[in-house]
């Protein structure tokens, strides 16, 4: 059976509008931001009519959009490890060419605020890094939507919300089928690719569901017309938009309610005849938890089952995993998982004033605090200094093999022993990434969901841009003989919410009998 349906107008207009609030940060360059942006705003509610504001407003918003995209594109070219030649990263030289082309196309298209932050999310999006973000320091966005909210589960776009109010058919958990007949998966690849993700993984594609059929006032991005749903009954349901007005706080507390975040957690406990290690970021948090383990070591060796649940782990400082590894493996075995064969690695700096100075005052603003990561950055930083004076590009010197270095990674993981089983969802990101490698080499069973992907550049730094609108990041130094960290994809997958405590453990408890 087909259907066809069309969503009723609705329509929060006194509620959906989020107004503007100053950008964070003092002094003349944001009192000019804040004059352009209020003279912005206060021509776009001009009457149409009046072309010469109009024309105005937008010229307001493109010459924003042209001065903090140049100041993003410098900051990476000028600070970013991949953007010099003699690294040889020919993938990244190709993202910047990309990027600069984007802006240079987007921008006369540019005519206001959700224009401008269209092509600078887009930007950000082109180098397909998730430590290269431009992200919003204002409030002011208008959000449509369709009254449907879409999930990722099981490789597949699902319904995972619908508004009551929008009097649509039965479709909760239908499989979204095309758009504008357009297959799903291309059509909603193409929208996350150009705005969110370079190249989305699952975890990616995951993380962007909630948002695919809302409209932020991208002018970039066309909205859908008519969707097809595959019903969980096996029928077809073809619903024509109505889009609407939502106000911006409901649509996101939608959106958080279907992603399935697991609430946070770190401790040991005992579980099932063995020991549940729940450790939801590598932050001084982990540190309690470590101490645990190292105490409880001989009872977590002769146990059943010692679970690793790294659930909503977003990264932080991988010492914490390997200390946790060193305990459950022993030193010798971590220390030969974590080695490479390449004869050319190693950590270096990209030198350059900014870069310096950035590391400079990081370290002085731990010499009261944590004296001895002062003293460590201090040889980093006369080393970047030298290296200025001197005009290098990288600090240690680049080695000539840097170019030409195999990136594949050859190390064999050991056979899986389900004595230790490793849990990852969509939110595994950064250090975590290095946490779950170390684990799987080490033949942990991994089960949950696919991991995102991190790549072999380091060190975040993140500047104001010149409107004050928007901040930009960039990294600082490369992992050379490094491959990227993951995605990685669990060998067992969940097939379940990941947030459901309950059901999840007993569902671990099963594989880990090998059940």
């Amino acid at each position: 059976m087909v259907g066809t349906s069309s969503l009723p107008e609705f329509n929060w207009s006194r509620r959906a509008h989020c107004p503007i609030k100053a950008p964070r940060g003092r002094g003349t360059e944001t009192v000019r931001t804040l004059t352009a942006l209020a003279a912005a705003m206060a021509l776009t509610g001009m009457p149409a009519q009046a072309q010469d504001t109009a024309s105005e407003s937008a010229g307001l918003w493109r010459q924003m959009a042209e001065a903090d995209s140049a100041a993003a594109l410098r900051l990476i070219t000028d600070n970013h490890p991949g953007a010099r030649p003699e690294l040889g990263d020919t993938v990244f030289q190709q993202r910047l060419t990309a990027a600069r082309t984007h802006v240079h196309e987007r921008l006369p298209e540019v005519r206001s605020f959700e224009g401008y932050s269209a092509l600078m999310a887009g930007l950000a999006a082109d180098f397909a890094d998730g430590h290269i973000w431009s992200r919003p320091r204002v409030d002011g966005k208008t959000l449509y939507w369709t009254g449907i909210l879409l999930k990722r589960e099981g490789q597949a776009w699902r319904v995972g919300s619908l508004l009551p109010e929008a009097r649509l058919p039965d479709i909760e958990n239908a499989r979204l089928v095309s758009c504008d007949g357009v297959d799903a998966e291309h059509w909603a690849d193409a929208r996350i690719t150009a705005f969110v993700a370079g190249a989305p993984n699952e975890a990616q594609r995951a993380e962007a569901a909630g948002r695919l059929l809302t409209d932020d006032g991208n002018p970039f991005l066309k909205r859908p017309e008519h969707c097809v749903f595959e019903k969980t009954d096996g029928s077809s349901e073809t619903i024509s938009f109505r889009w609407g007005r939502g106000p911006v706080t409901f649509v996101e507390e939608r959106i958080e309610a279907i992603q399935s975040r697991a609430a946070d957690g770190y401790a040991l406990t005992p579980w099932d005849g063995g020991y549940w290690i729940r450790l939801s970021g590598l932050d001084n948090n982990a540190g309690a938890v470590v101490t645990a383990v190292q105490e409880a070591e001989a009872s977590l060796k002769t146990a059943r089952v010692v679970v690793l649940d790294l659930r909503g782990n977003g990264g932080g400082d991988s010492r914490y995993g390997d200390a946790i590894a060193e305990t459950l493996f022993g030193p010798d075995h971590v220390r030969q998982a974590k080695g490479r064969s390449s004869d050319c690695q190693g950590a270096y700096w990209r030198v350059s004033a900014d870069n310096t100075a950035a590391l400079k005052a990081l370290r002085d603003s731990q010499a009261t605090r944590n004296p001895e990561t002062a003293a460590r950055m201090t040889e980093v930083v006369e080393g970047m200094e030298a290296a200025l004076t001197d005009g290098q590009a990288f600090w240690p010197d680049l080695p000539a093999c840097a170019a030409t270095a195999d990136l594949a990674d050859e190390a064999a993981r050991a056979p899986i022993d389900r004595h230790v089983v490793l849990i990852t969802d969509r939110h595994c990101f950064s250090s975590c990434l290095m946490t779950t490698e170390l684990f799987r080499r080490l033949g942990a069973l991994h089960v949950g969901e696919a991991t995102d992907v991190s790549s072999r550049y380091m060190e975040v730094r993140t500047i104001v841009l010149p409107s004050g609108l928007r901040d930009f990041s960039t990294l600082q130094k490369v992992a050379v003989g490094l491959p990227d960290f993951g995605p990685y994809t669990p060998d067992i997958p969940y097939p379940g919410a990941m947030a459901d405590d309950e059901a999840l453990k007993a569902w671990v408890g099963e594989q880990a009998a090998g059940r």
